[in-house]
């Protein structure tokens, strides 16, 4: 809890020394890892702000707090790992006939949509959907609940997460070095680091919301 607060602090103050220690960066690299495994694995923690952490990351691999390399290959792990969960996932409840657990945590037009996606692009929806936010781990877990093919699913699961976290991060990491970036440092830095937290914020809220709701009506 530390870590995640001298990080939060030194984003938002500019003060960058504080996380270059060896066990903070490792923390960091703990807590990324974590979270886009969870965004992409587990359909409750779609929510998490997966998008524009990473290219807060890559705003860090520019400023060398970060390695450029390393949290490209953690992250793709991370991502790739989570979205072979959520095909396991898919896969288990279908076999169990627990299909309409997942059908209770997604809405029913949501669930057309994705199917239909799904459908439509076939494993290229894959690449697609980790672009948008919820579908990118509905998708990998109606995959596994039509049980197509686990060994195209790894490929293009594989591809996907790279090109996904690549290009973010790189976003980041180039917009860093524009003069608009640099005109503008504080305001975006700021913005890029509390708008992460106040989604991590309502996701939390809205979860905790539909518990109460859920217990109340029972």
């Amino acid at each position: 809890m530390k870590n995640i607060t001298n990080f939060i602090i030194s984003i938002y103050n500019q003060n960058y020394e504080l996380i270059i220690e060896p066990s903070i960066v490792l923390g960091i690299y703990f807590i990324l890892f974590t979270i886009i495994f969870l965004e992409n694995g587990i359909i409750i923690a779609s929510f998490l702000p997966g998008d524009s952490l990473l290219i807060l990351v890559g705003v860090l691999t520019a400023k060398k707090v970060i390695s450029y390399p390393m949290i490209i290959i953690i992250l793709t792990f991370s991502a790739s790992l989570g979205s072979w969960i959520a095909y396991k996932q898919g896969k288990f409840l279908k076999k169990n006939k627990k299909i309409n657990l997942i059908k209770k945590k997604i809405p029913k037009k949501y669930y057309k949509y994705i199917y239909l996606f799904l459908y439509k692009y076939g494993f290229y929806s894959l690449i697609f959907s980790r672009f948008i936010g919820f579908f990118r781990t509905a998708i990998p877990m109606i995959a596994g609940i039509y049980e197509l093919s686990q060994y195209k699913f790894q490929i293009f699961n594989w591809i996907s997460g790279f090109i996904w976290i690549l290009l973010l991060i790189s976003l980041g990491h180039f917009f860093y070095n524009t003069t608009f970036f640099k005109n503008y440092e504080i305001i975006i830095t700021t913005i890029l680091t509390i708008f992460p937290i106040i989604v991590l914020s309502i996701g939390i809220l809205t979860l905790i919301l539909n518990f109460i709701k859920k217990k109340y009506i029972k």
